[in-house]
């Protein structure tokens, strides 16, 4: 894996058609040969916390990107969890930096 990343800021809620599309785009990513850190912002931190407590519970587009970036070892994240400075890090230390 090259050491450039792409840094996907994920605000859209689960049952929004873009919050699969975001996914997508980080498990495609991947055919680049970059890594990827998912930040799972406002309304979409739900989407990994019901990941992490019950997968089954996530709809099934959304689960089957996550399971992926999670065995390819890319990096989740909960913007809640960052320490304050941490995100601005995260951004510097990206090649690229997409909101959905």
């Amino acid at each position: 894996m090259s050491a450039l990343g792409v840094l996907i800021l994920l605000h859209r809620p689960a049952d929004h058609p873009r919050a699969a599309q975001a996914l997508r785009s980080a498990v495609g990513y991947l055919l680049a040969d970059l890594r990827v850190t998912v930040v799972f912002c406002g309304a979409a931190a739900q989407i990994l916390a019901a990941h992490r407590a019950d997968p089954a519970s996530v709809p099934a587009p959304l689960r089957r990107h996550l399971t992926t970036l999670e065995a390819l070892g890319q990096t989740l994240r909960h913007e809640e969890d960052l320490a304050e400075d941490e995100l601005a890090a995260l951004a510097r230390a990206a090649h690229a930096t997409i909101t959905w």
